[in-house]
């Protein structure tokens, strides 16, 4: 008998747990094998994000966790804590 591939696309909204349940509850009692079981987890692209009041006052940043934060900012000139 040839096997059926499935493939199920999930993108998580939020933060948090995927739970994975494999069964074989068919009727016939079939011996089911689930030995090719595959998951990918694939992270975005987007490493930080910073949003910018009128006049160039940081109003929101964001750095992906395990991430080192630039300072190069907005039209390449160096952020300074100094001068918010």
């Amino acid at each position: 008998m040839p096997h059926e591939k499935l493939a199920n696309e999930v993108v998580a909204q939020e933060p948090g747990y995927l739970y994975i349940y494999l069964s074989n509850e068919g009727q016939k009692g079939d011996e089911a094998y689930f030995d090719d079981l595959k998951l990918t987890v694939s992270e975005s692209f987007i490493v930080q994000t910073t949003d910018y009041y009128p006049y160039g006052m940081v109003a929101k940043n964001w750095v992906r966790t395990g991430e080192k934060e630039t300072k190069d900012i907005f039209q390449g000139k160096a952020y300074e804590d100094l001068t918010k």
